[in-house]
């Protein structure tokens, strides 16, 4: 596997939390393990991310 994930974003129910986690992939014949730090977020961040991009991209074409 030549594609290297450092990080990764989920979105769920419980508190925001960041872990350090392995997983075991496979693509065809061969297995890896995958190591990258999870950053999870509360669901209404969702809304505030979109609302910051929103005002963001606002304030750049002015």
């Amino acid at each position: 596997m030549e594609k290297k994930v450092l990080q990764a974003v989920r979105f769920d129910l419980n508190p925001a939390s960041k872990v350090t986690t392995t997983y075991r992939a496979r693509v065809g014949q061969d297995v890896a393990d995958v190591t990258f730090e999870l950053l999870s977020l509360p669901l209404y961040a969702v809304e505030a991310f979109s609302s910051s991009e929103t005002s963001s991209s606002q304030n750049h074409d002015s």
